[in-house]
C-alpha cells in the first residue's frame, strides 16, 4: 500500500511540474530599459518588443525614454538603481556621460547591458556593427550605380555624425561607394536622423544638384524624408535609388510601393531584437554569458524579399 501511495504522489508531482509554464517556473526579475529617445520608432518598437518577449520569463520591465537628454538619462538610471532593479538595458544618449552611473549600478549588484552603443562598464552589449552595416548600405547603392547607371552617378550621403557610432556607419557607406563604384562622385553630405530633417536637407541638395541619382542614408528616418523630397520634386524616376538602414515599416512599405527608396538594411525584426535581448538578460542572470558582444543581423530588404520581410517583421498580420 505504501509503495502505491508513493507512486501516486510521484505521479501527481510530475503532473503539477509539467503544467508549469516557463514564466511560472522562472525566477522573477525587475528590468529597467532606458532608451535615448522613444519618439524614434526604432527605439520605441525595440523596447516594446523586449517587454513582449520578456513576459514569458517573469520579467517586470519598465521602459523609459530620455528625450535625447544625457542628464535626464543619468537621472533615470539613478532612480532605477535606487528602486533596486536587477538589470538595466541602456541605449545611451552619450556613452561617456554614463561611466559613473554604470559604476554605481555595478557596485549595487545591478547588471547593465548596452543596447546599440558600448558605454564603459556594461556586463554585455547588444549592438550594431555599424561599419559593416554602413558598408552594406553603401554596397547596395554602388550595386545600383553599376547595374542601372553604367557605373557613374552623382551621390548624396545623409550621415549623422552627432553620435560616434554613426560616424562609423557613415564612413562604411562612403568606403563601399569608393571601393565598389569608384567612378561615382559624392557631391553632397548632410546630417539627418529623422524624416523631417531628411526631407529638408534633401530638398536643399536637389536644388543644388538636380542630377543626383543615388542617396544613401545612415537610417530610415533620413531615408523616408529623402524619399518624400524626391517624389515632391518630381524626380522619382525608375533609375533613382535611395538606400537606408533599419527596416522600419514605413521604409519597407515604400520599397513595396516601388518608391525611390529601393533598399533598407534590416537589423533584425523587432521580434528578433526582443528575443535576443531577453536571452542576453537570461544569460547574464544565470552566469552563462559566452560573449559579451552580440550583434544584430544585417539583412538587405529590397523588392525581391520585401513581402517575406513584412511577414517576418509582423507588418502583415
Amino acid at each position: 500500500m505504501r509503495k502505491i501511495l508513493c507512486l501516486l504522489v510521484f505521479a501527481l508531482l510530475l503532473a503539477v511540474c509539467g503544467s508549469l509554464s516557463a514564466a511560472e517556473a522562472a525566477e522573477s526579475y525587475r528590468v529597467g530599459i532606458v532608451f535615448y529617445d522613444l519618439s524614434n520608432p526604432v527605439w520605441a518598437a525595440s523596447g516594446e518588443a523586449i517587454i513582449a518577449h520578456s513576459k514569458d520569463y517573469n520579467m517586470d520591465v519598465t521602459l523609459l525614454g530620455s528625450e535625447n537628454n544625457a542628464a535626464l538619462q543619468v537621472s533615470q538610471m539613478e532612480n532605477l538603481i535606487q528602486s533596486g532593479v536587477d538589470a538595466i538595458v541602456v541605449g545611451a544618449v552619450d556613452d561617456n556621460s554614463l561611466t559613473d552611473v554604470i559604476q554605481r549600478a555595478n557596485e549595487a549588484g545591478i547588471k547593465v547591458i548596452g543596447f546599440g552603443t558600448e558605454p564603459q562598464g556594461c556586463v554585455a552589449y547588444f549592438i550594431v556593427h555599424n561599419y559593416r552595416v554602413g558598408y552594406e548600405a553603401g554596397s547596395q547603392g554602388a550595386k545600383w550605380i553599376n547595374d542601372k547607371l553604367g557605373g557613374e552617378a552623382k551621390v548624396a550621403v545623409l550621415r549623422f555624425d552627432e553620435m560616434e557610432v554613426l560616424i562609423e556607419r557613415g564612413d562604411g557607406i562612403e568606403d563601399a561607394l569608393r571601393d565598389i563604384a569608384p567612378r561615382a562622385e559624392i557631391v553632397a553630405r548632410a546630417h539627418a536622423a529623422d524624416a523631417v530633417t531628411g526631407m529638408n536637407v534633401t530638398e536643399s541638395i536637389l536644388q543644388e544638384h538636380p542630377d543626383i541619382k543615388v542617396i544613401v542614408c545612415i537610417g530610415d528616418g533620413g531615408g523616408i524624408g529623402a524619399n518624400n523630397a524626391v517624389k515632391a520634386a518630381n524626380l522619382a524616376t525608375d533609375d533613382f535609388c535611395i538606400v537606408s538602414v533599419d527596416g522600419v515599416e514605413e521604409a519597407v512599405l515604400a520599397i513595396k510601393n516601388g518608391d525611390p527608396l529601393r533598399v533598407s538594411i534590416g537589423l533584425g525584426t523587432y521580434a528578433e531584437r526582443g528575443e535576443i535581448t531577453t536571452n542576453l538578460l537570461l544569460d547574464v542572470f544565470n552566469d552563462r554569458l559566452e560573449d559579451e558582444r552580440v550583434y544584430t543581423p544585417i539583412v538587405p530588404v529590397d523588392a525581391s524579399n520585401v513581402d517575406q520581410y513584412m511577414i517576418d517583421a509582423g507588418y502583415i498580420k
